[in-house]
């Protein structure tokens, strides 16, 4: 809004000044005739045909200057226009790279006993070949509960905003919020990460419902 204003203002000036400029250079010649006719009172060097001539070198000298100056003040506002632009194309490739710069987030569910860890790619982009490790932990204790070597299996792609469910437990308990997974993600695109995931239970009418044939499939093969 600022520079809007700026630019109005700029204009506003721009048209007085060549206004003034166009008055001015009508008014001269015969501004200048008048006073090199009027007789002084001190001593003149010349004559007036001598001043007439002089007087386009001065004037010119004057307008030359003039141009230095504008044109001065007009790359100044111009880079500092420049400057604020650059500042909102970063700004906007900032904002664009953090929207797609890929990232998973990763939380622990259950429903019916069976334990998964829920993997939610919160980018624009897409996660390719993704693979994790980790650890399981009670009460700052390694712990072998979860078998975690099966997460080893898997070399998982997620599309934009794309969810993926790994059960690591088809038939569990709820265990107390001291729990925790130390996991280690890493894909072709995304830097190697760790992320800390507490074992609060997690329950969504989304999970119950995708899952609900696969967990009625688990429970068959384990009867």
């Amino acid at each position: 809004m600022e520079i809007e204003e700026l630019n109005k203002l700029l204009k506003r000036r721009y048209k007085l000044t060549i206004i003034i400029t166009m008055i001015v250079g009508l008014l001269f010649p015969f501004v200048l005739n008048w006073l090199v006719m009027i007789r002084a009172n001190f001593t003149v060097a010349g004559t007036p045909e001598t001043w007439i001539a002089f007087w386009p070198s001065y004037l010119s000298a004057i307008a030359s200057f003039g141009m230095i100056a504008l044109t001065v003040i007009t790359l100044s506002y111009n880079n500092k226009t420049l400057s604020n632009n650059i500042e909102q194309l970063n700004e906007l490739k900032r904002q664009w790279e953090e929207e797609h710069k890929p990232n998973i987030v990763v939380s622990y569910n259950m429903i019916d006993n069976v334990a998964y860890l829920r993997l939610v790619n919160t980018s624009k982009t897409e996660i390719r070949n993704l693979t994790i490790s980790g650890d399981f932990y009670v009460d700052g204790q390694n712990n072998n509960y979860f078998d975690l070597t099966i997460l080893n299996q898997f070399n998982i792609d997620i599309e934009p905003n794309g969810i993926r469910n790994i059960i690591i437990h088809p038939n569990i308990v709820p265990i107390s919020n001291n729990c925790y997974f130390i996991l280690h993600l890493k894909s072709d695109n995304m830097e190697e990460k760790e992320e800390k995931v507490y074992c609060n239970d997690v329950y969504t009418i989304g999970d119950d419902i995708i899952w609900g044939k696969m967990i009625n499939a688990i429970n068959r093969i384990h009867k």
